[in-house]
C-alpha cells in the first residue's frame, strides 16, 4: 500500500512538471505582440523581425534533444538551416524555438552597468535606468514550433484536428494521440500524447526547452530547465462552496532587473 501511494505521488509530481512546459510557453506568448513572423523556405526557416532590437538570440530544440543557439545582430534576419554541418538534411519531427530580444544599449548605459557591478549596487542602478527609459522593464520573448516532414518545413499555429485515434501500447494500456493540423500544407502531425492510466518513469525527468539529450541529472529526480520555470496548480472546481483558487510555484521574476526569488503565489 505504501509503495502504491509513493508511485502515485511521484506520478502526480510528473504531471505537475509537464504542466510547466505549457505554462512557460503561454507566459512567453502573452508578453506582447509577435517579435517576428515565421516562414518556412526550401532550405531554412526564417524569422522576419517586427520590432527594434540590438541582437536577437534564437534557441532551437531538436527532436533528438539537442539545443542549438544562434545570435543575430541588428539588421540580420534570424534563420535556421535545414541542413547540418555535414550537408545532411535535418531529421523529421517537431522543433521548438525561442526568439529573445536583446535591446540596444547605449555606451553610457553600458558604462553605468559596468560601474554598478564593481560598486555592488547593480539592482539600484538597473531600477533607475528602467525608470528613465534607458533599459527595458521586461524581456521580450517569442516561442513556438515548426515541423519538418520529408525535408519540407511546416510553420504556423496548430489547429485542433478531428477525433483523436486510440492505439494500444505493448502493456495493454490505451494511448490517446491528439491530431493537430499545421497552418501550411494541411499536413496532420502528432502533437500531444495522453496516457489514460498511471505513468511510471524509472529514472529522472527533465522538462523545458533547454533540456538536452543525455542530460546529466546528478541526484535530481525532476528538473525544470528553461528561462522561465513555473509550476501551476489549476483548480477547475465550479460547484458552489468548493475552493477553486489557482496557485503557482514561481522561481525568479521574468523581467530584467527583477528579483531572485522562490515564491508560492495565489494567481486566481
Amino acid at each position: 500500500m505504501k509503495i502504491q501511494k509513493g508511485v502515485r505521488f511521484f506520478a502526480s509530481l510528473i504531471v505537475l512538471a509537464l504542466c510547466l512546459a505549457v505554462a512557460a510557453r503561454a507566459q512567453s506568448a502573452n508578453k506582447g505582440e509577435s517579435i517576428a513572423s515565421v516562414a518556412g523556405e526550401r532550405s531554412e526557416v526564417r524569422w522576419r523581425p517586427q520590432v527594434e532590437y540590438g541582437r536577437l538570440v534564437l534557441t532551437v530544440s531538436t527532436p533528438s534533444g539537442d539545443v542549438i543557439r544562434q545570435e543575430f545582430e541588428a539588421g540580420t534576419d534570424p534563420s535556421f538551416k535545414l541542413i547540418d554541418n555535414k550537408g545532411f538534411n535535418l531529421a523529421d519531427g517537431q522543433y521548438t524555438y525561442e526568439l529573445r530580444v536583446i535591446p540596444t544599449i547605449s555606451p553610457e548605459v553600458k558604462k553605468a552597468l559596468a560601474a554598478s557591478r564593481e560598486n555592488g549596487n547593480s539592482e539600484e542602478v538597473i531600477r533607475e535606468l528602467q525608470k528613465s527609459g534607458q533599459l527595458p522593464t521586461k524581456i521580450t520573448v517569442q516561442s513556438g514550433s515548426f515541423q519538418i516532414e520529408k525535408g519540407v518545413v511546416f510553420t504556423g499555429s496548430p489547429e485542433e484536428g478531428a477525433e483523436p485515434p486510440r492505439s494500444p501500447n505493448p502493456e495493454g494500456n490505451v494511448g490517446i494521440q491528439s491530431n493537430k493540423k499545421k497552418g501550411s500544407g494541411g499536413t496532420v502531425v502528432i502533437q500531444d500524447v495522453v496516457t489514460a492510466d498511471d505513468e511510471i518513469i524509472q529514472g529522472s525527468l527533465c522538462v523545458g526547452l533547454d533540456c538536452v539529450n543525455n542530460e546529466s541529472f546528478g541526484f535530481d529526480t525532476i528538473r525544470l530547465k528553461e528561462n522561465n520555470t513555473r509550476i501551476k496548480f489549476d483548480d477547475t472546481s465550479t460547484s458552489a462552496g468548493f475552493p477553486n483558487n489557482d496557485w503557482q510555484l514561481t522561481a525568479n521574476d521574468s523581467a530584467s532587473g527583477g528579483a531572485n526569488k522562490f515564491s508560492i503565489e495565489d494567481i486566481t
